[in-house]
C-alpha cells in the first residue's frame, strides 16, 4: 500500500505561519511524523502567492 503524507499545506493555518516564518524546525518535524507514521511519500504544498511559490517550494523540498 502505498500511503501519502499531505501535512505539509499551506492551507493549514499552523502550516501557513510556519512557512512565512520559513520555521524549518517545523516543516521537518512534520515530515519526520508522517513517515515514522508510515508515509511512503511526502506531499508538499507551498499555497503561496504566485511571486514566491518557487522559491518557497525548493525551500520546502530541501528541508522535506
Amino acid at each position: 500500500m502505498i500511503i501519502i503524507g499531505e501535512k505539509i499545506n499551506g492551507s493549514i493555518p499552523s502550516v501557513a505561519k510556519a512557512i512565512a516564518d520559513k520555521d524549518a524546525d517545523f516543516i521537518r518535524n512534520l515530515a519526520k511524523v508522517q513517515t515514522e507514521a508510515g508515509a511512503t511519500y511526502i506531499d508538499v504544498c507551498a499555497s503561496v502567492e504566485d511571486s514566491i511559490e518557487l522559491e518557497t517550494m525548493k525551500w520546502l523540498i530541501d528541508l522535506v
